[in-house]
């Protein structure tokens, strides 16, 4: 626990450092005058986790099949063409690569409900 407490503290270090280097770079830029605006400051953010991309990763395949499912459906005006979550599920849970495939799915949406409990970044 001392270790990870030591690696934000530099982490939180580092990042003061460059928000100074950066607020004296628009201070050099801008100088001060009553009608100047002042740039905003973008604080720098940390790259998410390789289990966040994948989950993510997962959740942008489904919002797309979900969406060419939807799309076919308004193309072919018939109610059977909107894929649903239960026509999937039931038609992977048959073929064994199918069953491979729930469960990646299903482990990306537990990472990413991870993510959402602020238990990972």
């Amino acid at each position: 626990m001392e270790k990870d407490e030591k690696k934000q503290l530099k982490a939180h270090t580092k990042a003061e450092k460059k928000l100074a280097k950066i607020r004296q770079k628009q201070l050099e830029q801008y100088p001060k005058t009553t009608d100047a605006p002042t740039p905003p400051i973008a604080a720098p953010t940390e790259k998410p986790s390789p289990a966040l991309r994948f989950a993510e990763a997962v959740r942008g395949v489904l919002y797309l099949i979900f969406a060419v499912s939807l799309i076919f459906a308004v193309i072919l005006r018939e109610k059977g063409a909107l894929v649903s979550l239960d026509k999937i599920i039931e038609n992977l849970l048959v073929i064994r690569i199918g069953q491979i495939v729930l469960v990646v799915i299903a482990l990306a949406l537990f990472i990413y409900g991870l993510k959402h409990l602020r238990l990972i970044k």
